[in-house]
């Protein structure tokens, strides 16, 4: 009997991969350095995109800027996906 994955998992297997991470309002791109078991995370050469919606209602990038490093809460984070 295998044993069904669990979010850590697929957390561990993304360390070190780039990422895109959805947030509230802006969205992160960059490398997962590392996390904890309430999925703070770490990320690295990040570009964050702050996000707004256009006059048709569709969400798009209104800013972007470029960060070194960067420490993001695990309560803030909606998902994480691989790039």
């Amino acid at each position: 009997m295998s044993d069904k994955p669990m979010p850590q998992d697929y957390i561990r297997l993304s360390m070190e991969k780039r990422v895109k991470v959805q947030l509230e309002g802006r969205v992160l791109e960059g490398v997962l350095h590392a996390y904890d078991e309430h999925y703070n995370i770490i990320i690295g050469d990040v570009t964050e995109s702050l996000m707004g919606l256009d006059k048709n209602g569709m969400q798009v990038a209104v800013n972007q800027r470029q960060i070194d490093m960067l420490f993001v809460r695990g309560d803030r984070i909606v998902s994480i996906a691989t790039l």
